[in-house]
């Protein structure tokens, strides 16, 4: 929730790792678009009855990367935003509604954003991007 709620700079790898540790995702199995790397789930879900199918996302650190190699997949070009996702299967609408109940205000310069998925046919994806620490 902190990372979606993008109250500050997100900390996708720590995480990732958190999750991959508890088994929440498979993190040997991952895939991605535009440097943007995701982790399927490995069993049903949810966040606050949000149904989540994976996670994705994309840390600007370079020591992170240096330290983390395994979770980051870049493409050619220019590097995103620092990201936290989820993909879910509820509709945008309703991924959208959920945000505004359970996320709140996010900081300055980060913002919170809801759209179909690039990776996943008919999933919604709900992400915190920031453009620099607050």
């Amino acid at each position: 929730m902190r990372q979606l709620a993008c109250r500050g700079q997100p900390a996708f790898a720590s995480a990732v790792l958190y999750l991959g540790r508890r088994s929440v995702i498979g993190i040997d199995r991952k895939e991605g678009y535009d440097s943007i790397t995701c982790w399927r789930t490995t069993r049903p879900t949810s966040i606050r009855g949000l149904p989540v199918h994976a996670v994705c996302g994309y840390d600007n650190d370079q020591l992170t990367q240096l330290l983390h190699p395994q979770l980051f997949s870049r493409a050619r070009g220019t590097a995103p935003p620092s990201t936290f996702a989820i993909v879910t299967s509820a509709p945008a609408a309703t991924a959208q509604a959920w945000a505004t109940q359970n996320l709140g205000e996010p900081a300055p310069r980060s913002r919170w954003i809801v759209e179909a998925s690039p990776l996943y046919s008919g999933y919604s994806e709900l992400r915190c991007a920031t453009s620099g620490a607050d």
